[in-house]
């Protein structure tokens, strides 16, 4: 839907409402899924939870890297006219391939949530709703959300936001730029999951404090370094950002879902 929407010029206050309406459904339906696939993954995965856990946000950086390479494909294959005119729509319909092949995978693992669990843990399960979650868990609550803030807007930045920031800057080639981001975004996915390991091997409090420090330190010099201007410069440093920012996200993973008895994690799917 969102490809087939009328840009500003086209449809004013109105295409941007729609936009921003079909934004939160997609939001939504994030929301109800990730925390309960985030739960059912660390608590399954006992060897090696944290690197189960950080499954979930590579997904995300997976399906960031598929945007980036169907982008990169019609960057190649459409002139830089109808890239601008009706090429981001294709890239969005393109989305419909990967929604089929989810839904099958999810036909295909879907299981009982409560299978497992003791009569302690399905009770805490059945009797909390959100509003009993809020009330006798608002600590962890608004813990796990100041520490998602930080993951989440880093993704927009280096996801979103960065890739336009850089060709503006660089006046690089589309196709050019898009190589690059598609790089950094496979970098993405993989520091991920070795967020995660690091997070198993030696503590997830470890490895956030030591990603966040990283990310106070060299935030700012990579934002000066950008503004020279110059490709290989302004690669390395969103290549340094990427990669800090998913060993944090990586590591963060496991810990949210800790935070939660393992009824009431269970319950916030």
């Amino acid at each position: 839907l969102l490809g087939c929407m009328p840009t500003h010029a086209e449809g004013g206050a109105a295409g941007i409402a729609i936009i921003a309406t079909l934004r939160f459904i997609a939001g939504a339906s994030l929301g109800n899924e990730a925390p309960a696939t985030l739960a059912y993954l660390t608590e399954h995965g006992l060897h090696l939870p944290g690197v189960h856990a950080s499954l979930v946000p590579c997904s995300i950086a997976v399906g960031a890297l598929g945007a980036s390479v169907a982008g990169l494909f019609f960057a190649w294959v459409l002139s830089p006219g109808s890239l601008g005119v009706f090429g981001w729509r294709l890239v969005l319909a393109t989305s419909l391939v990967a929604n089929a092949v989810s839904g099958g995978l999810r036909g295909y693992v879907l299981q009982d949530p409560e299978a497992g669990m003791t009569a302690a843990e399905l009770g805490d399960r059945r009797n909390d709703h959100v509003l009993r979650v809020l009330r006798y868990h608002s600590r962890q609550v608004l813990l796990a959300a100041a520490l998602q803030a930080f993951a989440v807007c880093g993704l927009y930045l280096l996801a979103a936001w960065l890739p336009v920031h850089f060709v503006a800057l660089t006046q690089l080639p589309a196709s050019l730029a898009l190589t690059i981001h598609t790089i950094n975004m496979a970098v993405l996915s993989g520091s991920i999951l070795m967020g995660g390991f690091l997070a198993d091997k030696f503590g997830r409090t470890s490895m956030l404090l030591s990603t966040s420090a990283a990310a106070a330190m060299f935030a700012y010099p990579a934002w000066l370094l950008f503004s020279l201007a110059e490709a290989g410069v302004s690669w390395f440093s969103q290549f340094t950002l990427v990669a800090i920012v998913g060993l944090h996200w990586g590591a963060l993973a496991g810990l949210l879902v800790e935070q939660f008895p393992k009824g009431v994690s269970g319950a916030f799917g």
